[in-house]
């Protein structure tokens, strides 16, 4: 990430690189199945390739790669929403089945 930061990678792209840090640190701790997560995820190959497409000369490259990233970041935050509502609705319904207890 230091050298992503040297290179002035977009934020967008930085976000990607942070991300592959947090999955392989995330899904690597589980016994077992981190192991064979760790197999197939490589977070430092993809970190690099990411830094290698910023660092093409071709224009290109550079607007396609920003177009995935833009894509990418989309779906986080999709994601992340998501559970947020998720997260949410099940706490409300779990509140009111206890509240239907003691109430």
């Amino acid at each position: 990430m230091q050298a992503a930061a040297r290179h002035d990678v977009p934020r967008v792209t930085m976000a990607r690189m942070g991300f592959n840090i947090l999955l392989d640190t995330t899904l690597g701790s589980i016994p077992l199945l981190g192991d064979i997560f760790d197999i197939y995820w490589k977070s430092n190959l993809r970190n690099v390739e990411l830094l290698e497409r910023h660092l093409d000369d071709s224009t290109a490259t550079r607007r396609e790669a920003g177009r995935s990233d833009s894509w990418f970041l989309a779906g986080m935050i999709a994601v992340l929403l998501l559970t947020l509502v998720g997260g949410l609705t099940i706490t409300y319904f779990v509140v009111k089945w206890i509240a239907s207890f003691v109430g």
